[in-house]
């Protein structure tokens, strides 16, 4: 009686054969080759280095080494041969059959072997690399293992669990992307905050580009992850700006940009007002010494904008204001951390 291979959802359709027929004359892993991260990923993945139990293993030094060459880049802006959390990847070792598998961080492992964990060595060596790449990945056992990675999809059919898209939002039909009639007391404030949120999303489209440093990145997305609760709307404007900023070294990082202890002159365009503050992390912040919180509405409106930019940024009441930066002094040593109450602005 013929029977079923359990596996065979995991294997390409047809048409990634030919790719993987040409891949097999494919050059080489190059040392040299950049690899790609989305900003989101590449903080995620800070995160998980730094808990990484044994950072000597060979999937650790891969990772590491990943996160110190890598060019990370917005959602938007990641060409769609890119290998990111979230992505179909099908891969092949050589004179071995493709396999089809969706790159996930290690909690969002599927049951059924269809997603392939960044802590694995596969998984490790496959992040940033492009279709058509052949990149090594070194097992346990130090045994180095040249992969070709043939096929890329942003968008598969099939995501585990818990699985972002790169743009970082749940796909439809996910937990955490239904939408439930509102039935409890204090609808209203919630029908005006998704309104304001909406009226956000829309002058979202028009902001202006932002740089960030790996540090202020870093920073940021954590400190957004903890107050998501207590602020869900200044973290979710934290996450939007650091999905969307260019993430550079710290050394590369121009001149005359907002970063975390930076002192900005800016002008509110409501009041007419300009304004001298230092933005700083929320243990640092004190109102009358003109040091205002990241994680106030306006230190999260202004962080990596340039001098003469300006940006429509939402207030505590819902109406939009727009903040235009007109100098910035370079950032003062920052001592401080953790998620201190934030200043009000």
């Amino acid at each position: 009686m013929p029977t079923t291979d359990p596996r065979s959802h995991l294997r390409p359709p047809a048409h990634c054969i030919l790719p993987y027929i040409a891949a097999k004359a494919a050059p080489e892993p190059d040392p040299d080759a950049v690899p790609v991260l989305v900003s989101r990923d590449y903080s995620r993945l800070k995160i998980l280095a730094r808990l990484w139990r044994h950072p000597h293993d060979p999937v650790g030094r891969t990772l590491t080494d990943t996160l110190d060459r890598c060019r990370v880049m917005p959602p938007d802006a990641v060409p769609p041969t890119i290998a990111v959390l979230g992505a179909r990847v099908v891969f092949a070792m050589e004179d071995s059959f493709p396999e089809s598998r969706i790159l996930v961080m290690p909690g969002d492992a599927a049951q059924d072997g269809s997603a392939l964990a960044v802590s694995t060595p596969f998984g490790a060596a496959l992040l940033g690399a492009a279709a058509g790449q052949a990149v090594e990945a070194i097992r346990p056992d130090e045994r180095h293992i040249v992969l070709h990675l043939l096929v890329v999809d942003h968008h598969p059919g099939r995501r585990p669990a818990g699985t972002m898209l790169p743009d970082g939002h749940a796909p439809h039909g996910t937990p955490c992307s239904r939408r439930h009639p509102i039935t409890r007391p204090g609808h209203d404030l919630k029908q005006a905050r998704r309104a304001l949120m909406h009226e956000v999303s829309e002058a979202r489209a028009l902001r202006p580009p932002l740089v960030m440093s790996a540090e202020d990145h870093a920073r940021l997305v954590a400190l957004a992850e903890v107050i998501t609760r207590r602020s869900p709307l200044v973290a979710r404007l934290l996450m939007e700006e650091a999905d969307r900023a260019e993430v550079m070294p710290a050394g590369q990082v121009p001149a005359g940009i907002v970063a975390v202890g930076s002192i900005v002159e800016f002008r509110d365009a409501a009041t007419g007002e300009e304004r001298r503050v230092q933005v700083v992390l929320p243990g640092e912040a004190d109102i009358a010494e003109g040091r205002i919180s990241v994680l106030s509405l306006v230190g999260a409106g202004l962080i990596g904008l340039s001098e003469g930019q300006s940006i429509d940024w939402p207030t505590q009441d819902g109406r939009l204001r727009r903040l235009t930066v007109l100098r910035v002094e370079a950032p003062a040593q920052v001592t401080g951390g953790g998620d201190g109450a934030a200043a009000r602005a």
